[in-house]
């Protein structure tokens, strides 16, 4: 029973982290939206000039470091999901073979070889 419980606290732990990525990908995409329609208003509003143009290569490069580690957010959500995906089949695997159900290689022989000593 103690593997069977962490290994559920392993599959809980990945939900609570594919949770978690999908918050922060949530919060730094409505704070991109932000502050691209800061940009947007402030250069209708005539903010050019050196200063615009300045102001305008922040954004920009702020926006791809959000859009890079929300790519990033996005690699480490797959991974979860699939040690997620791979804990769950483990975990059943584990079960049928306490259980007896979907006996393995080593169980037949193991069958084979108790009944050769009675």
């Amino acid at each position: 029973m103690a593997g069977h419980s962490k290994q559920q606290s392993s599959q809980e732990s990945a939900q609570k982290g594919i949770m978690a990525m999908d918050m922060a990908d949530d919060g730094i995409g409505k704070i991109m939206k932000d502050v691209a329609a800061t940009g947007e208003a402030l250069f209708a509003q005539g903010y050019k000039g050196s200063d615009g143009r300045g102001f305008q290569a922040l954004l920009l490069a702020w926006l791809e470091r959000a859009q890079f580690i929300r790519d990033d957010l996005a690699n480490m959500k797959a991974n979860l999901q699939e040690t997620k995906s791979k804990q769950a089949q483990a975990q059943v695997a584990a079960g049928e073979m306490i259980n007896g159900s979907g006996k393995g290689q080593a169980s037949l022989l193991g069958d084979k070889a108790f009944g050769a000593l009675t």
